[in-house]
């Protein structure tokens, strides 16, 4: 008996070995057909356990069951058409599909505070990059600026501001002071 259990012992011990050996060199292939394998296996077991299961119910139990199955079912139908009519609705004002079902989802879950959350966040990121666009295109439309945008001194350079008369020059210090400031100093 002693000797039986050393030899287990011993495979259990070659198994493990043999194990991280191949975890070094893994067929995902292999591995894949196993596991496809087993979740057949499984899934006929509990199929035949199911229908064991059934056999022994009685026909009142056998009626709730299937009620209740239909009631699933149809409660599944309605949130898919209720999905699919607030959908339709979102995505004539919002063109990502995600952000539509996600928005949708949340309406049909109760989450009214989520769903509005995920459509200002999706507001905001459109608003951006519609700026962005806009920017871009007047940047492409206008490539260099005007003169009095870039400069706080009203496009006028030191010697225009020494040919201006009195008058100009007070009208000057008005609309831009620290300029008027610099020049005179």
């Amino acid at each position: 008996m002693e000797n039986i259990e050393t030899k287990t012992a011993e495979e259990s011990a070659q198994s493990v070995v043999d194990t991280q050996k191949s975890t070094d060199s893994i067929d995902y292939k292999a591995e894949y057909e196993k596991m496809k394998r087993l979740k057949d296996q499984y899934s006929k077991e509990s199929a035949d356990w199911k229908s064991k299961y059934n056999s022994t119910l009685s026909d009142v139990e056998k009626e709730r069951i299937a009620n209740e199955e239909r009631e699933a079912h149809y409660r599944e139908l309605e949130r898919n058409y209720n999905l699919g009519q607030l959908s339709m609705g979102l995505s004539e004002s919002i063109s990502d599909k995600d952000v539509v079902n996600s928005i949708a989802n949340k309406m049909l879950d109760g989450d009214n505070k989520g769903a509005i959350e995920e459509l200002n966040k999706f507001i905001k990121a459109n608003n951006e990059n519609l700026s962005k666009q806009i920017k871009e295109q007047l940047l492409k439309d206008n490539p260099t600026p005007p003169p009095t945008s870039t400069t706080n001194n009203g496009g006028v350079s030191k010697k225009d501001f020494d040919k201006m008369s009195y008058a100009e020059r007070v009208a000057f210090k008005e609309k831009h002071p620290e300029t008027y400031k610099k020049y005179t100093e």
